[in-house]
């Protein structure tokens, strides 16, 4: 890969910890197969369980309170989720990763909620559904943290409302899981969603994390692995590198402290630069490395093509549809004219990110501008 490329899409997959590389590094060279009764299938049936003691230690929980699941990604552990629960009404926030829309979608037991203008869920919208509904069985799911605009959602506060109607309610913690604290003791959700390779971690390992008392069924039948929760023999190079991650959240988080000083700088510079550019979500708690950012009257297609040329790895959002350039359904469920929400690129810093790199970036989205700006005065006036 070219070296010389600044990476400023960490929320579509984050940088490799030095230290989860290391780890890994000294796993690869040794074959082994976790359900094997050998020492190499036990060792690596031990590496397994270290990475859930890893996890859940982060997350305050406890194997009697808790099951984690591995799985091979979110999407997989969304699918497995959602499905599992086809059966009761659902009420899905329609700003959600695409492996919740699409299933919602199939569905016609769903209400999708509402949200406002920086994206935050309509607490009485909930409320009001959920008291309105006749179901013996609800189910709520709601995203702690948007993956293009960044905005945390009150999960403790959503948790309380869903439970007092008797629903049960799951959080795709992707994207929060790593940069913010995530207790789950304290935000008594049900069942969440977390991924290795959004925290450091190896691309190829995720999980299922859900309270013991809720049941849910396989949707992967074989060998029994993972407690008959998930079959198939486990990636524990993949699993071992989420759990080594997961070791190194606590730094993480800190340093993510100072990497919320540079996107809020990066964010400056650009709306001091053009007036008229708009920071989606800004005015309320967002992912301290997340910006989704217009650039006025220049479709994004256009933004990525530019950016890249000049070696910037940015996105339009989420990271989810096999590379294509689609409209951000999620601007267009916060109240955005598509005309509008055309416009907007997705910038995610990593802990790795420097001022030198947010300087070139913010020369560069500069000289985009006004180079773009510039030929269209050349066919207005030539």
């Amino acid at each position: 890969m070219n070296k010389n490329v600044i990476y400023l899409d960490h929320n579509a997959t984050a940088a490799m910890h030095e230290d989860v590389v290391r780890h890994v590094s000294l796993l690869l060279p040794d074959p082994a197969n976790p359900s094997s009764l050998h020492s190499r299938g036990r060792y690596s049936k031990g590496l397994i369980e270290g990475a859930r003691k890893s996890i859940m230690r982060n997350l305050n929980i406890d194997q009697l309170s808790h099951d984690v699941i591995f799985t091979s990604s979110g999407t997989e552990s969304n699918n497995m989720i959602l499905k599992n629960f086809s059966g009761y009404h659902l009420f899905i926030s329609p700003i959600e990763h695409s492996s919740v829309i699409k299933i919602a979608e199939q569905m016609s037991n769903v209400t999708f909620l509402k949200v406002n203008e920086e994206g935050v869920i309509d607490e009485d919208f909930l409320i009001n559904a959920l008291k309105n509904n006749k179901s013996d069985n609800k189910f709520v799911s709601v995203g702690h943290a948007n993956s293009e605009t960044g905005i945390i959602q009150d999960i403790k506060r959503l948790s309380e409302i869903s439970h007092e109607y008797g629903a049960i309610i799951h959080s795709d913690m992707v994207q929060s899981f790593g940069k913010i604290l995530v207790d789950l003791k304290d935000l008594d959700v049900d069942i969440v969603t977390i991924s290795s390779h959004k925290i450091g971690g190896m691309l190829g390992a995720a999980s299922v994390v859900k309270k013991a008392e809720v049941g849910i069924r396989p949707l992967i039948l074989g060998g029994g692995q993972e407690k008959g929760f998930r079959s198939g023999t486990e990636n524990f190079y993949a699993i071992s590198s989420f759990g080594k991650a997961a070791e190194l959240i606590e730094d993480s988080i800190k340093q993510f402290e100072d990497i919320e000083k540079l996107r809020d700088y990066l964010e400056e510079e650009i709306v001091n630069f053009e007036g008229s550019s708009k920071v989606y979500s800004k005015n309320t708690r967002r992912l301290p490395n997340t910006s989704y950012i217009t650039m006025p009257d220049v479709d994004n297609q256009t933004q990525m093509i530019n950016f890249d040329i000049r070696g910037f790895c940015v996105s339009t959002g989420s990271a989810c549809s096999s590379g294509v350039v689609e409209k951000s359904y999620v601007l267009k469920s916060m109240g955005f004219s598509k005309e509008v929400h055309n416009d907007a690129i997705r910038v995610s810093l990593g802990l790795n990110s420097t001022k030198a790199e947010i300087d070139k970036f913010i020369d560069a989205w500069k000289v985009v501008h006004d180079s773009v700006f510039k030929k269209e005065e050349e066919i207005n006036y030539g």
